[in-house]
Formats: C-alpha cells, sequence, structure tokens
C-alpha cells in the first residue's frame, strides 16, 4: 500500500530527480509483485570490480 509521504514526494513538481531504488519510486513499482517488501539492491560497478579489465 503507498504511503501518503510517498505519494506527496511523486506530486511535488518541484523537487529533483528520486536517485533509483528511492522508497518512494520502488515502493510504486514493485508494489502487488513477487518483489513487493524487497529492498532495491544497488549493482555493483562492474569497472571497479575485483580483477576487471586486467
Amino acid at each position: 500500500m503507498r504511503s501518503v509521504q510517498s505519494s506527496a514526494v511523486i506530486q511535488d513538481q518541484e523537487r529533483d530527480p528520486l536517485p533509483a531504488g528511492h522508497p518512494a519510486t520502488w515502493g510504486l513499482l514493485t508494489n502487488g509483485t513477487c518483489l513487493e517488501g524487497a529492498p532495491y539492491v544497488i549493482p555493483a560497478n562492474p569497472l571497479q570490480a575485483k580483477g576487471a579489465g586486467a
């Protein structure tokens, strides 16, 4: 269920863009799916992975 706070964040037209995985937008995307309640996991940067480019 979408919270009032999330709704207010989404509707604020003067705000800066939200980062990937922000709780307000992640919840809207995953609500009602098998990912509901799962945290957003920031993917590892393959360019910084151990041994990358070698």
